[in-house]
């Protein structure tokens, strides 16, 4: 057989073929309803648990090390009612967890992949999105919990989001840090496993003594077991995907610092962010209690200001009532965008603060929704022309943007 269906077919069985053989490959270290997907040429770890095909998919991306089991569990003697994926099903919300490759001593993933990029990471963890909602039959639209450092993931996957026609609505930052300078140590050192990954923290000593904390909050000994957690929820790591600029040469097997190619990779510039919401923790998780408003209100600021609003020409001929509600919304978004929790930086670990933690996502969605109501209001009376949603003029708005910022 020959001719254009062969070539398709034939590529077709091949990429079949690659991909059950890497699943057959990591299967037998694979936890209960978990599988793995490829996406932009990397695999995944993804679950998904199921709720009506209409309701909201809530994905969740995982931190620096992290699996995404820190948010739905399955380790023996777990309870699922520790983990957010539990009470987000329960308040009516489908789930999918979607984990980057991380070498873990339990074998979750069998090979280590230092070269991924924030970009595949992002685009991949879409894609595999797109094909779950296929599978599914989902039609409801999505959002994105990023944990920790899982924020570096937001504009790549909002990207992706919007070739691959996704209804993308908002991310929600849990503890998560986006990709702008100085947000974190831009000259820190990570110790190379000899994979070419980041090093582990022998012990992981912080996760353990918070995740020990949260466990008292529930008066329980424990929630995840200390050697449980070292072995089948965080791992060696691909520092690539940690906005410090630290990349990895496949040749020289070394890490080196480039910060320019790490804003390339991670688009901090560009201004078709989605909107953010922010579950902010407390005192135990300083950084992120302090500054995430001020991060990810900036963010936001852009995305409202040349996003919703159209840059600079369109807000001047606003009505000058109506440019003042765009400047209260946008001021009134670092407030109304995010709220205080409390708690370390696994606050969502636990039945107290997962069950919070699914509560505030739920406030947070009416928020973003009515902020988006507002903002079109506006624009339907401002020149008799609706202000059209962010994914339709994502595009033209950041080239508009990059023209009036470089006068």
């Amino acid at each position: 057989m020959k001719g254009p269906f062969s070539n398709r077919f034939n590529h077709f069985l091949s990429g079949f073929i690659t991909i059950a053989l890497m699943q057959n490959a990591v299967a037998a270290n694979l936890w209960d309803g978990e599988e793995v997907r490829m996406g932009a040429g990397y695999p995944f770890i993804s679950k998904f648990i199921g709720a009506e095909r209409d309701a909201p998919l809530v994905v969740f991306i995982p931190g620096a090390r992290g699996l995404a089991r820190f948010a739905y569990g399955g380790h023996e003697g777990g309870l699922e009612e520790d983990f957010l994926a539990y009470w987000l099903n329960r308040e009516g919300y489908n789930f999918l967890g979607i984990s980057y490759p991380v070498l873990t001593d339990g074998g979750a993933f069998d090979e280590a992949y230092p070269d991924i990029t924030v970009r595949a990471w992002g685009y991949g963890s879409a894609e595999i999105t797109r094909a779950v909602m296929e599978e599914q039959g989902l039609t409801g639209s999505v959002i994105v919990a990023v944990w920790s450092m899982g924020g570096k993931s937001v504009q790549p996957f909002g990207e992706a989001a919007l070739e691959l026609g996704i209804e993308l609505d908002f991310h929600v930052s849990l503890a998560a840090t986006p990709p702008l300078p100085n947000s974190v140590n831009m000259n820190g050192r990570i110790p190379m496993h000899e994979s070419g990954l980041g090093l582990r923290p022998d012990g992981a000593g912080a996760a353990v003594n918070a995740l020990a904390a949260n466990a008292k909050e529930n008066g329980r000994p424990e929630i995840i077991p200390a050697d449980i957690l070292n072995s089948d929820y965080i791992g060696h790591w691909p520092v690539q995907l940690t906005g410090t600029g630290l990349r990895y040469d496949g040749q020289l097997h070394a890490f080196y610092r480039d910060h320019w190619a790490d804003m390339q990779d991670t688009k901090f510039y560009a201004l078709d962010y989605p909107l953010v919401a922010m579950i902010v923790p407390g005192q135990q998780d300083p950084r992120h209690a302090v500054m995430d408003r001020a991060t990810w209100g900036y963010i936001n600021s852009n995305t409202l200001f040349f996003g919703y609003a159209g840059g600079e020409q369109q807000t001047r001929s606003l009505p000058e009532d109506q440019f003042d509600q765009l400047r209260d919304l946008a001021r009134d978004a670092y407030t109304q965008l995010a709220i205080d929790i409390g708690g370390n930086h696994f606050f969502f670990v636990g039945e107290k603060g997962a069950r919070a933690t699914v509560a505030a996502i739920v406030e947070l969605e009416s928020r973003v929704h009515q902020l988006k109501a507002d903002l079109a209001a506006i624009g339907a009376s401002a020149a008799n022309q609706r202000l059209p949603a962010l994914p339709e003029i994502a595009q033209s708005a950041a080239l508009q943007g990059r023209a009036e910022g470089s006068r």
